[in-house]
């Protein structure tokens, strides 16, 4: 199926990609899978944002819009945004297909009431594929995933949103209404953007973390227990209700809660463990599984230190530390890579073994954590400067660039700090002008090697010797793009003229007796002669109106009037020189004030 069909519905604001898709289909008397494969795409992948461009064009409607209330992939492996929130695996779930009975009744009603059809008046909520919304806030009903006659799971292969596969309603519930969930509210609201008090604890969590929080802080509400509660359904909407409740007024429930639980375990309870039961062994000890990302875990320490349960030497050496889990996190990594890491960098105690829990320092892993996210691997320091990677190994290997040796001591592979990349181009071009544009005749470095058949590294080299001198700087700065050359003196690189009087006219483009004058003049080397760093110094310090006005983008016959309006004399002129010459630094700072626009940003 190509181009824009005919039969369409009007789309909905909140609507997701995926339910349009489903609402269109219902129009054209197929499913939603049905109606996917004619485009060339499949259901879950477009609630993840793949094909949504496709699937807007097909539909007539604009993708920026729609991508709005549509997941889209994020930064890592796994991890989605969906309006603005970031979601990790398992956070975002199409299949089965969950709803709100009493949302699509809604739809039906709303419906007749404004006298469209029915058939095609459900939507799809974007909410209802977030696997941690647990039930509808508005109507107090849980999310279902299965037909009630058909007792089948719920997929993209029903007629329509509101209908099942065997023919069924989707939109009566038996069920019952619940107690409102204000967990599920605060999520929601998180997610569409609305009105929602502050929960310091849970606002800095991602919604998964937050509605796991809700409902480890319900269950722990239940008492002591040496395993943690099997609650799910109704029951588990329930005690998030009151983990909401708890992480709302977090600093005076959480200390209750946790009186509670350990009045549980009896007076002859000793240790943490026993203390706390599955609150602390199955939650908040082992790696990674402290939601809040240790809040509740150092909570739960300062409880047991005011109970006697632990010493307060133990509380103060703890208060800074975090498990390998909570320092996984910190480091954006898994834990087999975060110890090995670690281990290198002295945080791991002396005598630690695998699979025994142990303390990292807090202010030692985040500063690792900075480091490490200075770092870049070969492939993105390649990306950053703007070349390839085959390049940027001729960099490595002749010893422009190095690997960092922090990193190679941590066991992280060769890896290459942004700032000192960043240093290393700005070396090269110490002086230069920012140009907003290329001047005539000059190109970017890479590109000006590849036209003239030049190494990298050997041009690279000529200008950090002085050989070779930038003309400008155009655009972002730290990448070897941003360096602008002149084509001439990269020609006269690959093809060096000998040390003759014609030599130094071709090199300086100016008249033989012009420089044979300079020769003569000495102003090129001794008396008479020529030498390398003779006519190097001079073009350094010297430049023609030709030099000024391919740079700036004017006529040298403006330049000449340019700077003799500013009062500029030439240093060398005739009779004695048959050129015009002026002092290039002076001249260029002339020019810079008189022409804004062409000579820098």
């Amino acid at each position: 199926m190509s181009g824009t069909i005919a039969l369409r519905v009007p789309s909905i604001s909140t609507e997701p990609a995926h339910g349009l898709l489903a609402r269109t289909a219902t129009r054209l008397r197929l499913t939603p899978a049905t109606f996917a494969a004619d485009l060339g795409i499949e259901v879950s992948a477009l609630a993840r944002g793949d094909g949504l461009d496709r699937f807007a064009s097909a539909v007539g409607v604009d993708a920026a819009t729609l991508s709005r209330s549509t997941a889209s992939r994020g930064s890592r492996p796994g991890q989605l945004t969906l309006m603005g929130e970031t979601l990790g695996r398992g956070d975002l779930s199409v299949s089965p297909r969950r709803r709100c009975p009493r949302c699509l009744a809604e739809d039906r009603s709303a419906a007749r009431a404004t006298g469209l059809s029915e058939r095609y008046a459900a939507w799809h909520r974007t909410w209802w594929d977030a696997s941690m919304v647990l039930s509808c806030p508005t109507h107090r009903s849980l999310l279902t995933n299965t037909c009630q006659s058909c007792g089948k799971q719920v997929d993209w292969r029903s007629p329509s949103i509101d209908i099942c596969r065997c023919g069924a309603p989707l939109w009566l519930d038996h069920g019952g209404e619940l107690p409102r969930c204000d967990g599920d509210a605060y999520l929601l609201a998180r997610l569409e953007g609305g009105s929602r008090e502050a929960v310091p604890l849970l606002d800095g969590l991602t919604l998964g973390r937050a509605a796991a929080a809700m409902g480890r802080l319900g269950e722990c509400g239940l008492g002591f227990a040496t395993s943690r509660p099997d609650v799910a359904g109704a029951d588990l909407v329930r005690l998030t209700a009151d983990g909401f409740q708890t992480a709302r007024t977090f600093e005076t429930a959480f200390p209750r809660i946790l009186d509670d639980v350990v009045t549980g375990a009896g007076g002859d309870a000793v240790g943490l463990m026993a203390s706390y039961g599955w609150t602390y062994r199955s939650w908040l000890a082992p790696p990674g599984g402290d939601h809040s990302g240790g809040i509740l875990r150092d909570a739960l320490l300062r409880h047991a230190a005011g109970r006697g349960i632990i010493a307060t030497d133990e509380l103060q050496a703890s208060e800074n530390a975090v498990t390998l889990g909570e320092a996984s996190e910190i480091l954006g990594m898994g834990h087999d890579r975060t110890r090995r890491i670690a281990a290198r960098a002295g945080l791991v105690p002396a005598g630690s073994r695998r699979g025994v829990n142990f303390a990292i320092d807090r202010d030692a892993a985040r500063e690792l954590a900075r480091r490490l996210a200075s770092l870049v691997d070969a492939r993105t320091a390649a990306a950053l400067l703007g070349i390839g990677r085959s390049q940027f190994r001729s960099l490595v290997a002749a010893g422009l660039v190095a690997p960092d040796e922090e990193a190679g001591r941590l066991g992280s592979g060769a890896l290459y700090d942004v700032e000192r990349l960043v240093a290393w181009v700005a070396s090269l071009a110490v002086g230069v002008p920012a140009v907003s544009r290329t001047p005539t005749s000059c190109l970017p470095l890479p590109t000006a090697c590849r036209n003239f058949s030049l190494s990298l590294v050997d041009v690279c080299q000529a200008i950090s010797s002085g050989v070779l001198t930038p003309v400008g700087l155009r655009g972002e700065k730290g990448r070897l793009t941003s360096v602008v050359v002149s084509c001439r003196e990269m020609k006269a690189l690959r093809d060096p003229d000998p040390l003759t009087v014609g030599g130094v006219a071709r090199r300086l483009v100016i008249h033989p007796e012009a420089a044979s004058a300079l020769v003569r003049a000495g102003l090129v080397g001794p008396v008479g002669a020529v030498t390398p760093q003779g006519l190097l110094d001079f073009t350094r310090a010297n430049a023609t109106p030709r030099d000024l006005a391919g740079e700036f983008g004017t006529s040298p016959r403006s330049v000449v009037a340019r700077l003799r309006g500013a009062g500029l004399a030439p240093t060398l002129f005739p009779p004695a020189f048959r050129q015009l010459f002026y002092d290039r630094t002076i001249a260029r700072g002339v020019l810079l004030a008189d022409l804004p626009g062409a000579g820098r940003s």
